[in-house]
Formats: C-alpha cells, sequence, structure tokens
C-alpha cells in the first residue's frame, strides 16, 4: 500500500462505524491512518466539501450505546443528502493501489 504515497492528496475524508474485525476507535484508527499516509485529510463532519464517507459495516452509538445497520447512522445520512460518495475500507484500500475509481 505504501507505494502511492499521494494517492489521496487534496481528497477529504470523513470516517463512520465499525467492523466485526475493528471496534469503532480501532476502524476510525486504522482509517484515518491510511487516508493520513498517503495524502489525504480527515475530517469529523460531513460538509459539502467531504469527497468520501468511509463506512463500517454497521453503526454505533456511542452515546445512546446501541448498534444498527450503518444506513442509520447520520453521516451516512449526511453524505447521501450531500451526494458524498459512500465506500468502504476495501474500496479506500483499492484507490490508494489504483485499482478503485477515485
Amino acid at each position: 500500500m505504501g507505494k502511492n504515497a499521494n494517492a489521496l492528496e487534496n481528497l477529504t475524508f470523513v470516517i463512520t462505524g465499525a467492523t466485526d474485525e475493528r471496534p469503532r476507535d480501532e476502524f476510525g484508527n486504522y482509517i484515518q491512518a491510511l487516508v493520513e499516509s498517503h495524502g489525504g485529510q480527515m475530517r469529523g463532519s460531513i460538509s459539502g466539501r467531504t469527497d468520501y464517507l468511509v463506512c463500517g459495516t454497521y453503526h454505533f452509538n456511542p452515546f445512546l450505546g446501541t448498534v444498527g445497520t450503518i444506513e442509520n447512522g447520520s453521516k451516512y445520512r449526511k453524505a447521501l443528502e450531500k451526494g458524498t460518495r459512500i465506500i468502504d475500507g476495501d474500496m479506500l484500500v483499492d484507490i490508494i493501489n489504483g485499482s478503485g475509481e477515485v
């Protein structure tokens, strides 16, 4: 994955969710490290300037302690409203490796 060090340059990302393999914080740290080590920028919320929302497989609300489908998350819904591209971690790796669509 290191061969395309600037593969994500000038792109902005937001993270949401978790996976069975990686809980929320671990998933977020993993995606953030991938994005930043390949020239991308991280943001905490969706805006008109967000290029990608990187999603886990489920949504966890830390305030309520509830778990649900990723489609129920507020970041996911806002990304849909704004027309932000929604991808998962594997698709992010594909973009970094040059085999995914930017």
